[in-house]
């Protein structure tokens, strides 16, 4: 009975390592999506989106935070979002033509553009 609880164990504790972060080991970044699903669930006006990684806890860390533009580019650039859905993803700056209206968003090809706070996009937290 007891090498059959092992066994059972070994098993869970191996295929737990689909469930870890991503990271991006050349920006030293880790997402807070796992590497089994780089898909946000939903999306969120801006200030939900930066509040929901703000109040993050997720693999044991809660300094989560929406990211800028250039990390997200180069994270999919570089291949570690390679699978992200279609869609604008929120980075934490605002559009310095209109701060108050606009935030930045980044297209799942990288494109950065201009999304009315109001609007939708999904909140992909780094830290």
């Amino acid at each position: 009975m007891k090498y059959i609880l092992l066994l059972l164990i070994s098993v869970i504790v191996l295929n737990a390592k689909d469930n870890e972060p991503l990271v991006d080991a050349q920006q030293h970044l880790m997402w807070g999506v796992c590497t089994e699903q780089t898909n946000p669930d939903q999306t969120y006006p801006w200030r939900f989106g930066k509040s929901f990684c703000d109040n993050s806890y997720k693999y044991g860390y809660s300094d989560w935070r929406l990211p800028r533009p250039q990390e997200i580019q180069k994270s999919i650039e570089n291949g570690t979002l390679k699978k992200i859905r279609l869609g604008s993803y929120w980075t934490s700056s605002v559009d310095p033509k209109a701060p108050e209206d606009n935030a930045l968003a980044v297209y799942s090809n990288g494109h950065v553009h201009a999304l009315e706070v109001c609007g939708a996009a999904y909140a992909l937290c780094v830290r």
